[in-house]
C-alpha cells in the first residue's frame, strides 16, 4: 500500500525498451514513477495519474517537456488493478493502459475505434541544428538517475513537473497500490528500496471480501475498495441486500416523487440523506428538501454529486455517477460543524467542515428527482431510477408512499443490444448503454476483423487470423528480414531498377501514360516526370513543357510551374508572349557597333495588325486590325475557334465555344436519339454511366461539352417527369441520379462560368436546370408513397439530392436534411438546412400511408436540392424587392430547392441556415427565394417574404478574420433559396471581435454620460441661460442622440424598421451637429460686431438654421431613396453608393461655412473696438468651436469608414474620438466654466445648508454692468491712486439713459420709504467707480448679473433678439434700478419682480433720498420766507450753484432737464434740483466725455492691503445726472450725503 515514496538508487543507461507495472488507486492525481535527477536540469522520465487518466512526461535534458495522456473510458482511478506500459526506442515513447489494449491498432486507427483510446505515442523533436552531428546536442534519455516510486522528495528543485500536473508538484503523492514493476522485462523487488516513506506491504484495500458471500436475499457481491459491494434484487436494499424496501422508481426527465410525511419531522443531529439511483445523465436534481427557511439540494454536476445549503457547496470529487451503475449516497450531517457524504457504503468518504446549522428547523416538503424554487415551477428534472430514500435522524428513517408524477415502477433500461450493433461480437446491455466483447483477432465497436480492416503489421507483412483456439489474437507473419511483433524492424535492402523499398521492395507503379518515368525513389518510391515535362501542385499527371522554341532560351522549364526560361523582352510561360499586346516574338538584328550586327530573339511591334500569337492552346497568325480569325479547335477537340483582332485591344481573348472534346461528341448522336424520343430506362442509364467516365478523365472542358451535357440532363429529366412508379429510370436504377449529380458537378466549376453564360443565353442553361430539378424532385416526392425504393440521397461535389419522410405524430418542428432515416451520413448539413415548423402542418386533412418499413403514423414526404458552385452559373434576375447598387450581384451560399408533398398555409416563416461561401464578403447581403417563368426557362431573385433573421460569425484563431459565417434566413414560400451579395473586389467584413466590442460600448457609455451630464447642468441653473449657453445645449444634444443611435443600433440590422430609423438619425443628427457648430460661431461674430444685446431673445432665426434646414435635406433624402438607408450588415449609409453624398455633401458644405465664418470671427476680435468687454472669452469660444469641429469631423469620418470597410483599427478610433469629444464638451463647457463652477459651488453649499458669501464668490469685487447702447460709458478711476472707490469709501450714483437693463434681488428695491425717483429713460444702469473689472460678455459674465428672457425690461423677448438686432430698446418707458449684488438666499434672480412688495434695502438710496427730500424742504421754506417765490432751476444751472463747486465744475453742456413722466409700474420719482449748497454730493468723472485735463477730487482713504482688516464705510455718495435716469450701489453700509 502506496502513500509516500519508495526509492531505487540503482543507476541504468537507457536508450530503448521500457517499463510496465500495475496499480490500484482511488485518486484522480498521483505520481507513479520518475526517473531522473531533481535538479530540473537533467534527464527524466515520468509516470503519473492526472484527472484519472495515465500521463507520460519525458525530457531530454532541455527546457522541452513532452508529454502523451491516454483516454481510457470511465478512468483509471476506479479502485480496480490497471496494468501500464511505457516503450521508449529513438526518442519514439508508445504508453499504453490495460493488458488488452493493442497499441498499434489503437494509434494508427483511433478515429475508427470511438473517442477512446487506451494507447498514445509521442516522438521527441529535435533541434534542426542537431542534425549536424557534430553540434553539442541532447539526444539520448538518460535514465542513471534514481527511480522514485509513488512519489517525490521535497526538495528546493522539484518543481519541474509543473508542467505535468495543474497543483504544486510537491503534493503528488500517490494514494494506492503498486504491483509487478518491470525495467527492460526484469521485475524489481519493491521491499529492496534503499528509502521508503509512508508505505505498507500488500494491498489491504484490494482484500478479496466477497468470498465470504456477504450478499444475502440473492445479491451479487462485488469487489470493491476497502469493502464490498452488493447488487441487490428489485425490492431489496442496504448493503448487504437484508432489507425490503419500496420498488424502484424509473424517471424519464419530466417527472418527480414528493414527501410531506416524515418520521422526524423537526431536524435533531445526527441528520441522514440518503438515495440510491441509477443514471446515464451527467446533471439533474436527486433530492430537495425543503425546510422552513431554505432548502438542502443533492444534485449531479457534470456527473458528481454535489450538495447544496444556503452558500455553503460541496463537491464528491473524484468519482462520476453517471456510469449506469446503482449507487447509495447518504449525506451525514453529524454536528453542527461535520458533514460527511458516503458513495456505495464507504466505497467513497469525504469529509467537510460546515458553518452552517438546521438543527431545529422543520421539513416542509421533499422532492426526488427535481427541485422548486419559490414560485417558479419545478425544474432541474433527473432521468433514471431513484429508490430507498431516507430522510432522518438514522439510516431506518425511510420515506414510503411517495407522490408519483411521470413515475414509472421499476427501472427497465431500453433493449440496446436489439439489433446486435457488435457486428460478430457478444453485446452485453449495461442499462442503456452497451459494450461489446469481441471474439479473438476482432476489435472496434462492431468488432470488426483486424486484419482485413485495420492490418496493424508493418512493412508488407502478412497479418493472419487467429485459427486455433487457444490463440487469442491476430499475428504477423515477418518476412526474412523482418522482426518485432508488428514486424516493425527490417534490415537493410536495395531493390532492383523499378522497384522500391526497404526492407520488402516492391513495384515502383509510375504510369508511364501520365508522363512519369518508369523508376522511382528507391527509398520513398515517388515518381518523376519524364524529361521536358512538369507536374504542376495537387496534379497527377505531368504536362509537357512545350516551351516555344523561338522564344525560348532551351526547351526544359521549372518542375513544378512549368515557366520556361525566355529570352530578354521575352514573357509567358512557354516564351511566347511579350508585354506590348502589338508586339510578336520574332528574329531581329542588332547593332553590335557601326560595322557589325547581330541576330537577336526579342519582341517586335506590329503598327497595322495583330501579330502571330498563342492562346487557348491554339498558334493565331497575324491578321489585319477589325477581322476575326478562325482556327481549329485544340488537339483532342473538334469544332472551330474563333478570335477577334481589335486596334484598342489588339488580340480578344479567344472563343472555344464551338469546341467539343472528342470523348465528349462521342455521345452526340445518342443524344439526339433522346431528343427525338427514341429512349429506354437501359439506355439513358448506359450514356450516363459512360459519361461519368469521360467526364472524371476529361482535362479540358469547352463549350461545346457543356452544351451536351445540358441536352442529356433536359431531355433525361423531362422523360423521368412523364412517367410513374417503377417505369422511372431512378426507380429501376438506384444510381441513375448519383451519375447524372457527377457529371453535372464535374462541368459546373467556376471556371467555365462563361461557357454556362453562353449556354443559359441560347438555351435557358442551369437556370433552366435548377427549375427542372425543382419539378422533378417534387414528382419523386409524389410518388414516394407508392415508390418501393423509399428514401434516398444522392450526393456530387456539387449537388445533393434527396428525398425523406416526417412523421405528423407529436411533430413538434425538424431540421432538413435530416439523416435518421437514411444510412448515408450527413453530408450537406453543416452548409445548408431548413427547419420546418409544426404550423406548416396544421391544416393538412390527412396523411399519406407509411413507407414501407416506417414508422406507423401520419407522414409528410419532403424533397431537395442543394447546389453549391452552380449558383454562380444561375442568372441573377431580380424583382424591385431586391436591393441592389450599382455593383453587380451573385450567390454566395449554397441553392436550396425545398418541396413538400402537401403542407397548409406558411403562417409561420421557415428557417433556413446557409453558410457563406465567401465568408468574408457580405456587402449587401440578402435572402432571397427563386420564382421561375411560365416557361420555366428563366424566372428571377425576390426577396419578397424573405427575411435575414441572424447571422453568426466563426473566427479564426490565427486571425480576426471570419473562418465560417453563417446566415439563418426566415421565408414565408416553400421555393429555392438563396443569399445573395454585391461582387465587391477586396472588399473584407471583420468580425466584431469581443474585446473590441467591450472597449468600443465602455467609450460609448462614457461618452453618453458626459453629454448626459453636461446637458442637465447647463440646462439646469437659470443663472447660465442666454442665447450662447442654449446653442451650446443643442450642440451637446445633438451628438448625444448621435453616440446614442450608434450605440444602441448601428448594428441591429433586424427589424428592418429600426434599422433604417437608426440610420435616418444618424443622417439628421449628425448633420444637426455641425449646423449647430455653425450657429455658435456665426453667434460669436454677431457679439463681436453688433452694437445691441444679441445674447437674449428669440433663436428662431437659429433653430432654423439647426434643425429646420437640415431636416429638409433629410426628408428630400428619405422621399428620394429610402431603401438606401441600412443594410444588412450595418444601420447608415453605405460608402459604395452614390447616395452618400446626400450626406457628405450637406457636411463638407457645413464645414466649410463654418470655417470661412471663423475667419471672419477671428479678424473681428482683432479689431481696435469691439463692444464687448472680454475679447478672451470670444477668442475661447471661437477656438473652442472649431476644436469641437474638427472632433465631430473626425468622429464622423472614423464612424461611416468603420461600418463599411470593418477595419478593427478604425474601429478602435472611432470609439477613442467619440470619446474624446465628449470629454471635450464636459472639460470646457463644465469644468473650465468659471460660472458654471460658481453655480455648482453655490448649489453645493445650499445642500449643505451653507451660504456663499459675497467675498467667496467667482469674481471677488463688484461687477460693473456696461451698456451697449451708444449712451453708454465706462467710468474708470485714475491710475495714480491706485485703489478703488469702494476702498476710498466714495459710492457713484450715476444716472444715465442706456438701454442696459440690469434685474434686483428682493434686497434690492426702489422703494424708499414711499418715495420714488422719477425718469422717462427706458431703463437705467448701476456702476460702482473704481478700477474696472472687465467681466464676460452676456451669460458668461459675473454670476451676480444675470439677464434672461423673461427679465421685464425686455419685453419677455429679451433686448434685442438675433433677428433684430438692429433694433434698439431707447424709447421703451420703463425703469430698472440695476444692483451688482444678489441674494444669496434666493435660488435663481425673480425675472418678474413684484415691485409692490418689495423692501427697500439699499441704505445708499435711502440716505440720498432722505437728504434730497430734506434739501428740497429747506429750500422751499426759503423760497417761502423771500416773497413766497420759487423757480425751479433747471438741471443744466447746477454749473453755477455757488455752493457746490463740484457740480458746477463737472456740468455738462448736453445734460438737460427731463420733465417727470408718471409711470405706474415700477414707480419712479422725481429728481429735483439740487437747492442747498451744503450739499456734499459729489459727480464722478466720465472718462469718455469729459476732457482729459479735468480732474475729480476725492476724499482720503485706506490702503487696499487694510481694506480686509479695516473695512470702512461708504462716506460719499456722488450722484450724476445724465438725461434723468439714475444708478446706485445696492449694498452700502453708512453713506453721508
Amino acid at each position: 500500500m502506496f502513500k509516500g515514496v519508495k526509492n531505487d538508487n540503482e543507476k541504468r543507461a537507457d536508450d530503448g525498451g521500457g517499463e510496465n507495472k500495475r496499480f490500484a488507486t482511488q485518486e484522480s492525481d498521483g505520481l507513479l514513477l520518475y526517473n531522473g535527477r531533481l535538479n530540473g536540469q537533467h534527464d527524466f522520465l515520468a509516470l503519473a495519474v492526472v484527472s484519472g487518466q495515465v500521463r507520460l512526461a519525458l525530457n531530454l535534458g532541455s527546457n522541452v517537456t513532452v508529454t502523451a495522456t491516454t483516454n481510457v473510458e470511465g478512468g483509471v482511478n476506479n479502485g480496480r488493478w490497471t496494468s501500464v506500459t511505457v516503450e521508449y526506442h529513438a526518442r519514439l515513447a508508445t504508453l499504453y493502459v490495460g493488458d488488452n489494449c493493442d497499441p498499434e491498432v489503437v494509434i494508427n486507427f483511433k478515429d475508427k475505434l470511438g473517442p477512446y483510446a487506451c494507447a498514445v505515442r509521442v516522438e521527441i523533436d529535435l533541434p534542426e541544428y542537431c542534425s549536424n552531428m557534430l553540434n553539442n546536442c541532447n539526444r539520448l534519455l538518460d535514465v542513471t538517475g534514481p527511480l522514485q516510486v509513488g512519489g517525490l522528495p521535497v526538495l528546493p528543485n522539484s518543481d519541474q513537473l509543473s508542467n505535468i500536473f495543474s497543483r504544486d508538484s510537491s503534493d503528488i503523492s500517490f494514494v494506492g497500490c503498486i504491483s509487478d514493476l518491470h525495467v527492460e522485462h526484469e521485475m524489481f523487488d519493491l521491499d529492496a528500496a534503499i528509502a521508503e516513506h509512508l508505505t505498507t506491504p500488500g494491498c489491504a484495500a484490494k482484500k478479496e471480501r466477497c468470498l465470504s458471500s456477504p450478499c444475502k436475499l440473492g445479491g451479487t457481491c462485488v469487489e470493491g475498495w476497502n469493502t464490498y459491494l452488493c447488487e441487490c434484487p428489485e425490492r431489496t436494499g442496504g448493503k448487504d441486500c437484508s432489507q425490503t424496501i419500496e420498488p424502484s422508481r424509473q424517471l424519464s426527465g419530466d417527472g418527480y416523487l414528493s414527501y410531506n410525511e416524515f418520521p422526524q419531522q423537526t431536524i435533531r443531529y445526527p441528520w441522514i440523506l440518503g438515495v440510491t439511483f441509477r443514471t446515464r445523465q451527467p446533471q439533474g436534481v436527486l433530492m430537495q428538501v425543503l425546510l422552513d427557511t431554505g432548502d438542502v439540494t443533492i444534485e449531479l454536476s457534470n456527473g458528481h454529486v454535489t450538495f447544496k445549503y444556503r452558500s455553503s457547496q460541496l463537491t464528491l470529487g473524484g468519482v462520476k455517477v453517471d456510469n449506469g451503475q446503482w449507487h447509495n449516497l447518504q449525506v451525514r450531517w453529524d454536528s453542527q460543524t461535520s458533514l460527511q457524504m458516503f458513495l456505495d457504503y464507504g466505497v467513497y468518504v469525504r469529509r467537510f467542515n460546515m458553518s452552517t446549522s438546521v438543527s431545529g428547523k422543520t421539513i416542509d416538503f421533499v422532492y426526488v428527482g427535481a427541485s422548486k424554487i419559490d414560485n417558479l415551477p419545478i425544474g432541474n428534472f433527473f432521468t433514471g431510477c431513484v429508490k430507498d430514500i431516507v430522510v432522518g435522524g438514522s439510516q431506518q428513517s425511510s420515506l414510503m408512499d411517495p407522490f408519483e408524477f411521470r413515475a414509472v415502477e421499476g427501472c427497465q433500461g431500453s433493449d440496446v443490444c436489439s439489433p446486435n450493433p457488435c457486428g460478430g461480437g457478444r453485446c452485453q446491455d449495461d442499462w442503456n448503454h452497451h459494450s461489446c466483447h469481441c471474439p479473438p483477432g476482432t476489435t472496434g465497436p462492431e468488432c470488426l476483423g483486424i486484419c482485413t480492416h485495420y492490418n496493424p503489421c508493418q512493412n508488407w507483412a502478412e497479418c493472419r487470423r487467429p485459427s486455433l483456439p487457444e490463440q487469442a489474437t491476430y499475428s504477423c507473419d515477418c518476412g526474412s528480414r523482418q522482426s518485432g511483433r508488428y514486424c516493425e524492424h527490417q534490415s537493410p535492402f536495395t531493390c532492383a531498377n523499378g522497384y522500391w523499398g526497404k526492407p520488402i521492395c516492391g513495384p515502383c507503379n509510375c504510369d508511364v501514360e501520365k508522363g512519369f518515368q518508369e523508376m522511382c525513389d528507391k527509398n520513398t518510391g515517388e515518381c518523376s516526370c519524364k524529361s521536358l515535362h512538369y507536374l504542376p501542385p495537387e496534379s497527377d499527371t505531368c504536362l509537357p513543357c512545350n516551351c516555344y522554341e523561338l522564344g525560348s532560351v532551351n526547351l526544359t522549364c521549372h518542375a513544378t510551374t512549368g515557366q520556361c526560361h525566355c529570352h530578354e523582352g521575352v514573357i509567358g510561360r512557354r516564351c511566347d508572349q511579350c508585354d506590348n499586346i502589338y508586339a510578336a516574338v520574332m528574329m531581329a538584328k542588332r547593332k553590335v557597333n557601326e560595322t557589325s550586327f547581330e541576330q537577336v530573339i526579342t519582341c517586335v511591334v506590329s503598327y497595322d495588325d495583330c501579330p502571330r500569337n498563342h492562346a487557348g492552346g491554339i498558334w493565331w497568325d497575324e491578321i489585319a486590325f477589325g477581322l476575326e480569325a478562325e482556327q481549329d479547335c485544340p488537339i483532342g477537340a473538334v469544332g472551330n475557334a474563333t478570335r477577334r483582332c481589335t486596334e484598342e485591344k489588339s488580340w480578344l481573348e479567344p472563343d472555344l465555344f464551338q469546341c467539343t472534346t472528342e470523348d465528349f461528341i462521342y455521345f452526340e448522336p445518342q443524344i439526339s436519339n433522346f431528343e427525338a424520343g427514341r429512349i429506354s430506362p437501359f439506355s439513358a442509364n448506359s450514356v450516363v454511366s459512360d459519361l461519368q467516365n469521360v467526364s472524371y478523365t476529361a482535362s479540358l472542358i469547352y463549350g461545346g461539352d457543356i452544351l451536351l451535357v445540358y441536352r442529356l440532363t433536359k431531355v433525361l429529366l423531362e422523360y423521368e417527369m412523364r412517367q410513374e412508379g417503377l417505369r422511372m429510370i431512378s426507380q429501376q436504377y438506384r444510381d441513375f441520379v448519383q451519375k447524372l449529380l457527377v457529371v453535372l458537378s464535374n462541368v459546373t466549376d467556376e471556371q467555365y462560368v462563361d461557357y454556362w453564360q453562353e449556354v443559359g443565353r441560347l438555351t435557358g442553361g442551369a437556370t433552366h436546370l435548377m427549375n427542372m430539378f425543382e419539378a422533378y424532385i417534387g414528382k419523386v416526392v409524389q410518388s414516394l408513397p407508392t415508390a418501393k425504393s423509399g428514401t434516398f440521397e444522392a450526393v456530387s461535389d456539387d449537388m445533393v439530392l434527396g428525398s425523406d419522410w416526417l412523421d405528423l405524430t407529436n411533430f413538434t418542428g425538424a431540421t432538413i436534411p435530416k439523416y435518421n432515416n437514411n444510412v448515408k451520413k450527413g453530408s450537406i448539413d453543416k452548409e445548408v438546412s431548413a427547419f420546418i415548423p409544426p404550423q406548416l402542418f396544421s391544416a393538412v386533412p390527412s396523411a399519406a400511408p407509411a413507407v414501407e418499413g416506417a414508422v406507423e403514423g401520419e407522414q409528410i414526404y419532403f424533397g431537395y436540392v442543394v447546389y453549391r458552385d452552380f449558383g454562380k452559373h444561375v442568372s441573377m434576375r431580380t424583382d424591385s424587392s431586391i436591393r441592389r447598387s450599382k455593383r453587380s450581384m451573385t450567390v454566395n451560399s449554397p441553392i436550396l430547392s425545398l418541396v413538400m408533398s402537401e403542407h397548409g398555409p406558411v403562417s409561420v416563416p421557415v428557417r433556413l441556415h446557409f453558410r457563406l461561401r465567401l465568408p468574408n464578403n457580405r456587402t449587401n447581403l440578402q435572402c432571397v427565394r427563386w420564382r421561375p417563368s411560365l416557361n420555366e426557362k428563366s424566372g428571377e431573385w425576390t426577396a419578397s417574404d424573405c427575411t435575414v433573421d441572424a447571422t453568426e460569425c466563426k473566427v479564426s484563431s490565427e486571425s480576426d478574420r471570419c473562418e465560417e459565417y453563417y446566415v439563418t434566413c426566415a421565408c414565408k414560400h416553400l421555393s429555392t433559396y438563396a443569399v445573395i451579395i454585391d461582387i465587391a473586389d477586396g472588399t473584407t467584413f471583420l468580425p466584431p471581435l469581443v474585446d473590441m466590442e467591450v472597449v468600443t460600448y465602455i467609450l460609448m457609455a462614457l461618452s453618453i454620460l458626459l453629454l448626459l451630464l453636461s446637458f442637465f447642468i447647463l440646462f439646469t441653473f437659470k443663472r447660465l441661460q442666454c442665447n450662447w449657453n442654449s446653442i451650446r445645449i443643442n450642440i451637446i444634444f445633438t451628438i448625444f442622440i448621435v453616440d446614442l443611435a450608434h450605440a444602441i443600433g448601428i448594428n441591429r440590422t433586424s427589424p428592418e424598421l429600426f434599422c433604417r430609423l437608426v440610420a435616418i438619425s444618424l443622417h439628421y443628427f449628425y448633420m444637426a451637429c455641425f449646423a449647430w457648430l455653425f450657429v455658435e460661431v456665426m453667434h460669436i461674430y454677431r457679439m463681436m460686431t453688433e452694437k445691441q444685446t444679441i445674447n437674449y431673445g428669440a433663436m428662431k432665426f437659429y433653430y432654423l438654421l439647426g434643425y429646420v434646414i437640415p431636416g429638409i435635406v433629410v426628408g428630400l433624402a428619405v422621399g428620394l431613396y429610402t431603401n438606401a438607408y441600412g443594410n444588412e450588415s450595418f444601420c447608415w449609409l453605405s460608402t459604395s453608393d452614390g447616395f452618400i453624398w446626400s450626406f457628405a455633401g450637406p457636411v463638407a458644405f457645413a464645414v466649410m461655412i463654418t470655417i470661412a465664418m471663423f475667419v471672419f470671427a477671428a479678424r473681428a476680435s482683432c479689431a481696435d473696438k469691439i463692444p464687448v468687454n472680454d475679447v478672451g472669452l470670444m477668442r475661447s469660444g471661437l477656438l473652442t468651436a472649431m476644436l469641437l469641429l474638427f472632433l465631430m469631423s473626425t468622429t464622423w469620418v472614423m464612424g461611416l469608414t468603420s461600418v463599411n470597410y470593418r477595419s478593427t483599427a478604425v474601429h478602435y478610433l472611432h470609439g477613442v474620438f467619440t470619446c474624446i469629444t465628449a470629454c471635450f464638451i464636459f472639460l470646457v463647457y463644465i469644468v473650465l466654466s468659471k460660472k458654471v463652477r460658481w453655480c455648482i459651488k453655490r448649489f453645493y453649499y445650499r445642500m449643505k445648508g451653507k451660504k456663499l458669501e459675497f467675498d467667496e464668490n467667482l469674481t471677488r469685487s463688484n461687477s460693473v454692468a456696461h451698456s451697449r447702447s451708444a449712451l453708454a460709458y465706462r467710468h474708470d478711476s485714475p491710475s495714480t491712486e491706485g485703489m478703488s472707490s469702494v476702498a476710498r469709501g466714495v459710492t457713484n450714483i450715476g444716472i444715465s439713459t442706456t438701454s442696459t437693463t440690469s434685474r434686483s434681488s428682493n434686497k434690492s428695491s426702489l422703494a424708499k420709504g414711499g418715495k420714488y425717483l422719477q425718469s422717462t429713460s427706458s431703463s437705467a444702469s448701476a456702476g460702482i467707480s473704481g478700477k474696472e473689472h472687465h467681466v464676460p460678455y452676456g451669460c458668461f459674465e459675473s454670476p451676480f448679473k444675470e439677464k434672461g428672457k423673461d427679465d421685464p425690461n425686455h419685453d419677455g423677448k429679451g433686448g434685442s433678439s438675433d433677428s433684430e438686432s438692429d433694433g434698439g430698446s431707447l424709447d421703451r418707458h420703463s425703469m430698472e434700478l440695476a444692483s451688482s449684488h444678489s441674494s444669496d438666499d434666493e435660488d435663481e434672480f425673480d425675472l418678474n419682480p413684484n415691485w409692490a412688495n418689495q423692501v427697500p434695502k439699499s441704505k445708499a438710496v435711502e440716505l440720498a433720498i432722505e437728504q434730497l427730500e430734506k434739501m428740497k424742504k429747506e429750500k422751499e421754506q426759503s423760497r417761502l420766507g423771500n416773497n413766497n417765490t420759487f423757480e425751479e432751476p433747471a438741471v443744466n444751472e447746477l454749473a453755477d450753484h455757488p455752493s457746490s463747486p463740484e457740480l458746477r465744475h463737472h456740468a455738462h453742456p448736453q445734460h438737460q432737464h427731463i420733465h417727470p413722466t408718471p409711470v405706474p409700474n415700477p414707480p419712479d420719482v422725481t429728481l429735483p434740483a439740487i437747492q442747498q449748497s451744503g450739499l456734499g454730493m459729489v459727480t464722478p468723472v466720465r472718462r469718455d466725455s469729459l476732457p482729459h485735463h479735468y480732474h475729480t477730487p476725492h476724499s482720503p482713504s485706506t490702503s487696499p492691503a487694510m481694506a480686509p482688516s479695516h473695512p470702512t464705510p461708504a462716506s460719499t455718495v456722488q450722484v450724476l445726472t445724465h438725461n434723468g435716469s439714475i444708478s446706485s450701489d445696492s449694498e452700502s453700509s453708512e453713506t453721508t450725503v
